[in-house]
């Protein structure tokens, strides 16, 4: 049933997909249930392929929650490059999903300064920083306080976290 589509797509993209075929091919019972979707946004996620393979077990279980992918899919082009370094938290974030997609704006804005505290996510202190303390994510200086959001990351690592 994929095949009409699928060639015209893949014809489009394949200087893009070629490189990484072997591994599709190799992961394709993964990717089938997902098949349908990939083609209908082919243009967002074939450019960020082989970031995307590499870090796919922790991407499906984002893809687990359908509701989740339409607010997810516009930030495929800016989290993408960075799906190397996010890798670490990808797994750990899904139960928190629901809290952060509210926030995904300011999130993407300032990534980079989460980005080297993976202990943050990984220890699960990121519910406890941010369900009492919702408001840091909505203000428009998220910087100045995501610097008071480490120190009482630390304090709560240090403590057991």
């Amino acid at each position: 049933p994929y095949a009409p589509g699928l060639v015209s797509v893949v014809e489009r993209w394949l200087p893009v997909i070629e490189p990484h075929l072997d591994e599709i091919l190799d992961r394709l019972d993964d990717i089938e249930p997902h098949l349908l979707y990939i083609i209908d946004h082919i243009d967002t996620l074939a450019p960020h392929c082989g970031a995307l393979l590499r870090h796919l077990d922790a991407l499906l279980l984002y893809a687990e929650d359908q509701a989740w992918l339409p607010e997810l899919i516009e930030y495929v082009p800016y989290y993408a490059p960075r799906l190397d370094a996010l890798g670490p938290h990808l797994a750990v974030l899904v139960p928190h999903m629901p809290l952060l997609l509210p926030h995904m704006p300011v999130i993407a804005r300032n990534v980079d300064a989460f980005l080297p505290h993976v202990s943050v996510s990984a220890n699960g202190v990121l519910p406890r920083l941010l369900l009492p303390c919702p408001y840091y994510l909505r203000t428009m200086y998220l910087r100045p306080t995501y610097y008071v959001h480490s120190r009482r990351a630390a304090l709560l690592l240090w403590l057991g976290g």
